[in-house]
């Protein structure tokens, strides 16, 4: 609900209210607006409580809105257990009445101090001119209910009430709801248009960029004043036009685009605005964006962001004309400082690769390519050497100069990790027979374990199987954080399966250490060659972890009394950061569980141990065969005609063409494995489950 009304004091008015039927509560925000949108913040004195909260465990508000009267109106719909059937464990189902309050139900009148008069409206019953005056009432019930009548009456005769109201009401949401009005009975004129664009107030400046849209593509007058609004003062005004300019073509329309970009690139949603108006002259955009001074002084995230979706923006249409060519001359011949220089190399080159196809590449173009391939900078040169291959290039001495310096350096125990990092991922490029010792390497026990990491996700570019027989030669080395990404890889690629197979039956890897989840087992059990199903269904089956539920009561049995949940935070961090993040903590993979305080030691048990129990549809995992043969799992992120995304463990997004992918399908099962327990002692998830039930602010 919102809570308007003139008799709200303080930071009551403009609060927005919002219903939380497990927590029994209501809880407010205020919004801040912050550049094209806005940002909620709990009020300074609602920190540590809430708007509205019930020590009533049956409560569960859906909903309050401000009535004709100015009281609020919250409705309890009354239910004793609000969580869905599936999601409660049958241990705690056995003793609830699952329909306990479905004869129930309340509506509270909430006044404030002192009271209000009831007021009984009877709007359907008044005249048209009533209703015209009530589209300034400062109470929204009354505006938009006279709005509403206006429209279902379609009574003609109200228009040029309401065009007087565009005109001279004095309240600017009475001139605001008349432009809409009008709109809606089909009299809404240019003039008017013209008029509220240029009204005093930035909100009506706002809605009449939306309004003006039917009528600019015929009004040359319309275009130029939309156009000049890219220099308004309030930034949703500039958010709006640049939606709006992306409507109609005119001159001075990139000139415009530019404005806004330039003013307010710390905005993503202004810059996606943007964006969505550029149907041609992208490499325009971008080159006089990197040739701005201002632009490039900023040289921070939201700059870099800036320019690698813009940039991204023309790689993807490369093929289409030659801007790609000219973007990559343009920045050739830059001297961009260091986050946007890299941000803009990585947009092109991630662009290409979502491309359909690429044109003929000029000279010019390759000249530039081979320029920043002589920068020595690991990063760069990694990000052209993607763009020359996409471009069908052969590579170049510089390459071959640059992957020995990085074999050097990646091995350099005197370089930071984040240095070597950078320095692997470039050897990830090379050839495998120049680049597998060095990889090989740096799977050491000497090595940290970001290193080894970064040198496991390299190897997993190459399908040689010298790969798989390091990676089980070196399973001890490993650290117990880089261990998961070599199951993954051995599992990902069907001819890798062997070496982990043999391995497992040799004893150089433990069946017991893997803990492999179900959709892992089912790669070896259901997805691989007949002789690996068969060696692997005498190691496990589909049906090892499938009785959870008595695991559970087991587990519960022998759970401590009370738990730490200091201590729970350290198990939190070694278990579960990798996908879930509590408070801020770890990787958004799965649900957020910072407001997990409420949830019941069993239930908490039940979901951790039996993550299968009840899966939420937007976090089963997606398994996608890809063409090579390899495949990928996932939570299916975002999709577009070009690629999808998938979001895997430690946060990790990966964007795969679909020109690559075979087939896709959801596995129905979490991407959370099965068989926690194994990782924890009775008093550890004991810990865990208080952690998790610690109320944050």
């Amino acid at each position: 609900g919102y809570l308007g009304g003139p008799i709200y004091r303080g930071d009551l008015a403009g609060s927005v209210l919002v219903c939380d039927v497990v927590g029994n509560l209501v809880h407010r925000d205020i919004l801040i607006e912050d550049g094209p949108s806005f940002v909620a913040r709990r009020a300074p004195g609602e920190l540590k409580q809430e708007f509205f909260a019930s020590r009533d465990n049956a409560f569960r508000p859906v909903g309050v809105e401000l009535g004709p009267d100015g009281a609020l109106y919250l409705i309890d719909m009354q239910r004793d257990v609000i969580e869905h059937p599936d999601y409660i464990p049958s241990k705690v189902k056995e003793k609830l009445n699952l329909r306990a309050g479905e004869d129930r139900g309340r509506i509270y009148r909430i006044t404030p101090k002192g009271g209000l008069l009831f007021k009984k409206p009877n709007l359907r019953q008044v005249t048209t001119a009533t209703l015209v005056n009530e589209l300034g009432n400062p109470n929204q019930w009354w505006r938009i209910t006279a709005q509403r009548l206006l429209m279902e009456r379609q009574d003609k005769r109200a228009v040029p009430l309401v065009k007087k109201a565009v005109t001279s009401e004095q309240r600017p949401l009475g001139r605001l709801h008349a432009l809409w009005t009008l709109r809606g009975l089909n009299a809404l004129d240019e003039t008017l248009v013209h008029q509220a664009l240029n009204d005093d107030i930035p909100e009506i400046r706002e809605h009449a960029l939306v309004l003006a849209e039917p009528f600019a593509a015929h009004s040359r007058a319309l275009q130029e004043r939309i156009i000049s609004l890219a220099s308004d003062r309030a930034s949703r005004v500039r958010f709006q036009a640049a939606l709006t300019i992306g409507e109609f073509e005119l001159a001075g329309k990139q000139a415009a685009l530019l404005q806004i970009l330039s003013r307010d690139y710390q905005y993503r949603w202004t810059r996606l605005a943007v964006l969505s108006s550029l149907q041609n002259g992208a490499e325009e955009l971008f080159k006089s964006l990197i040739a701005d001074e201002h632009f490039r002084q900023a040289n921070d995230t939201n700059a870099a962001a800036c320019i690698r979706e813009l940039a991204g923006l023309i790689g993807a249409r490369a093929g289409q004309n030659q801007g790609f060519d000219a973007a990559l001359v343009a920045f050739g011949n830059s001297n961009l400082p260091g986050k946007t220089r890299v941000a803009s190399l990585e947009g092109l080159q991630e662009g290409l690769a979502r491309a359909n196809g690429t044109g003929r590449t000029t000279a010019e173009a390759i000249t530039a390519l081979r320029k920043i391939m002589q920068t020595g900078s690991p990063v760069l040169v990694a990000a052209a050497w993607k763009i020359a291959r996409a471009l069908g290039l052969p590579d170049s001495e510089a390459q071959r100069t640059a992957l020995v310096q990085a074999s050097a350096l990646a091995r350099d125990q005197s370089r930071s990790p984040d240095e070597r990092v950078e320095q692997i991922r470039l050897l990830a490029l090379g050839s495998f027979p120049v680049v597998k010792s060095a990889l090989i390497a740096l799977l050491d026990s000497s090595a940290p374990a970001p290193v080894q990491l970064a040198a496991i996700e390299a190897l997993s570019n190459f399908s040689e199987p010298e790969v798989a027989t390091a990676l089980v030669q070196n399973w001890r080395r490993l650290t117990p954080s880089a261990r998961p990404a070599v199951v993954q890889l051995l599992l990902q690629r069907g001819a890798f399966h062997e070496f982990f197979i043999t391995a497992i039956e040799r004893g150089q890897i433990q069946l017991g250490e893997l803990n492999l989840d179900l959709e892992q087992r089912r790669r070896l059990l259901r997805r691989s060659s007949p002789e690996i199903q068969a060696r692997a269904a005498k190691l496990f089956g589909d049906e090892e972890y499938s009785n959870r539920k008595s695991l559970v009561e087991e587990w519960l049995k022998k759970l401590p009394a009370a738990g730490n949940a200091q201590q729970g935070r350290a198990v939190f961090e070694k278990n579960c950061a990798l996908c879930h993040a509590v408070g801020g903590q770890g990787n958004q993979v799965g649900p957020d569980l910072t407001d997990a305080y409420h949830r019941s030691l069993e239930d908490l048990v039940s979901n951790i141990l039996d993550p299968n129990m009840a899966i939420n549809p937007n976090y089963a995992s997606s398994n996608v065969e890809l063409n090579s043969g390899e495949s990928e799992t996932g939570i299916l992120r975002a999709e577009s005609p070009e690629a999808i995304t998938l979001l895997q463990a430690m946060g990790k997004q990966k964007v795969i063409p679909r020109k690559n992918i075979k087939s896709m399908s959801s596995s129905g099962i979490s991407l959370m494995p099965e068989g926690l327990e194994a990782a924890m002692t009775p008093q550890e998830l004991r810990d865990l489950v208080a952690f998790l039930q610690e109320k944050r602010g």
